[in-house]
């Protein structure tokens, strides 16, 4: 991993369509010749026809696919349920060097969410897991690519023990053409075809659709009211969180908690949110420290940004060492964002 610009570990609960969908999009990256290392577990099952390696310079060597073995670290007696194991999981890779972990699970049935949720909070070396969470199914999030949904399906796909009744294929008795299960939507909708086995979508064939899915999402948290549970929330996703940071990279989204302090380098940030975002920037430090109009900027799920800082240069000195800076929502952006050295930006939603 040396010299690589940043590495992430992504842990999924699922073996299929989290995995294939995750490596899709490192593909592109690779594809971009975007500096990052992204490991993915477990891998897909299905290798691509062609791997490749990037190497230093830019340069692509073609390597033979290797079969391994899906190796889970040991995890401990207590957290081995799900979906705690994923959270748990994940912070063995921060304690093993990697920048930034994410868990992806959902609701479908698994107790322990509340668990699950306390422990990703629990920091290692100064870093936390982040949680990308869907109810009821990860497929929640592919819908979101076709349409939007205020459905509260009650299961990832109707079965009978390890019976699947593939709804929306008008293959079994008991279909329910999409009215109790999210697979069951996608199919009889026309959306995706499954191709007989399991929960097996094709994800190629959508990556354009993706800002349709990330602003469906956003627009699904906010018509809860606030200060919900999420795993408690059906349906609910914010997978577009991690997605819209793969989508942008190699600049580098850090995704602000509300009330929680940041701190970064010799400063420390802390988000509020009512009808406006404040943000309160506290220096630490007794050196001067400089921010200008290109801080502060809203950002669309695109990417695209316009910078809304003051002209003038925010001096923070040991005698003038906190400000605070509130910032409306405006159509046609979503997020708010702040950066000290252009590479990183810690970002938050917009009412």
């Amino acid at each position: 991993m040396k010299g690589l610009f940043k590495n992430i570990l992504i842990i999924c609960e699922g073996e299929k369509s989290e995995p294939e969908y995750f490596t899709n999009i490192k593909d592109k990256l690779i594809d971009n010749l975007v500096d990052i290392y992204i490991d993915i577990k477990p891998k897909p099952r299905i290798l691509p026809k062609e791997v490749f390696e990037l190497r230093k310079g830019g340069k692509r060597r073609k390597i033979k696919p290797i079969v391994t073995e899906i190796v889970t670290p040991s995890i401990e007696d207590k957290y081995k349920a799900q979906p705690t194991r994923y959270v748990r999981e994940a912070q063995i890779g921060l304690e093993e060097g990697f920048d930034e972990a994410w868990a992806i699970f959902d609701m479908d049935g698994h107790p322990n969410q509340e668990e699950a949720f306390k422990l990703s909070k629990q920091k290692i070396d100064d870093k936390k897991v982040n949680i990308a969470f869907s109810s009821i199914s990860f497929e929640t999030w592919i819908l979101l690519h076709f349409e939007k949904t205020n459905t509260a399906f009650q299961k990832s796909v109707c079965r009978n023990k390890k019976e699947i009744y593939y709804c929306g294929s008008n293959t079994h008795k008991d279909d329910c053409k999409g009215k109790n299960c999210v697979y069951g939507r996608i199919v009889s909708k026309g959306h995706l075809i499954h191709n007989g086995k399991n929960k097996n979508f094709e994800f190629n064939g959508y990556y354009d659709k993706t800002n349709t899915a990330i602003k469906s999402a956003i627009e699904l948290r906010k018509s809860y009211p606030k200060n919900k549970v999420i795993y408690e929330l059906n349906p609910y996703t914010n997978v577009d969180k991690l997605v819209f940071k793969l989508h942008q990279l190699p600049i580098n989204y850090i995704w602000a908690e509300l009330n929680i302090d940041i701190k970064f380098e010799s400063l420390t940030f802390n988000f509020t949110k009512e009808k406006t975002i404040d943000i309160t920037i506290t220096n630490n430090g007794i050196a001067r420290f400089l921010l200008n109009q290109n801080s502060f900027s809203y950002v669309k799920v695109d990417g695209a940004r316009k910078n809304c800082g003051s002209k003038d240069v925010i001096d923070f000195t040991e005698n003038n060492n906190k400000a605070i800076y509130t910032f409306e929502p405006i159509e046609g952006y979503e997020y708010i964002a702040l950066t000290t050295n252009s590479v990183d930006y810690f970002i938050i939603e917009l009412p």
